[in-house]
């Protein structure tokens, strides 16, 4: 099956799937970092409000058009004139492998090099998440080695997504 989906602002009503997804063990481990504390809906909410207000930072929701369903979130960090780092994460797992990530990385990544005018994206993704890994492959992202504590550094330019978007 073929989703359609959208990305949209995240908002606080958003805390109660992030809270449940913060809280999931195997999500952390994909991720390959795990919370330093107990993660409640007031911290959650909290997170949330700073978010909204922090001008570095831009939250989406990744949502189902029908029915219209908050599946994960996709975001832009540490905003700069030149990049950001991008984070994708699809926390309901019914919905995992089914290309939503990666179209969801297509629409950010628009956003990012129309919009805010960035040269370049990256990311860090766990060197044990390969679907995650593969997702941001099929985009346009290039392996620039490893990281720290076994993350693997990837990029993508704004001449190669343009380059991508004419084939």
């Amino acid at each position: 099956m073929d989703y359609s989906i959208y990305i949209r602002p995240l908002l606080i009503s958003d805390a109660e799937n992030n809270l449940k997804w913060s809280i999931d063990p195997e999500l952390w481990r994909l991720t390959g970092e795990m919370p330093g504390k107990y993660i409640s809906m007031d911290l959650e909410a909290a997170w949330l409000s700073y978010v909204l207000q922090n001008t570095t930072d831009k939250c989406f929701a990744i949502c189902l058009n029908f029915p219209d369903h908050h599946i994960g979130n996709i975001e832009l960090t540490n905003i700069s004139d030149e990049e950001a780092r991008c984070n994708v994460l699809i926390g309901e797992k019914l919905f995992w492998g089914k290309g939503i990530a990666g179209k969801a990385l297509s629409l950010v990544s628009d956003y990012a090099f129309s919009y805010l005018k960035l040269k370049r994206l990256y990311t860090k993704i766990y060197c044990e998440n390969k679907p995650a890994l593969s997702v941001f492959k099929n985009c346009g992202f290039i392996e620039n080695g490893l990281a720290e504590n076994n993350f693997i550094k990837l990029t993508l330019d704004l001449q190669d997504h343009q380059v991508k978007l004419s084939h």
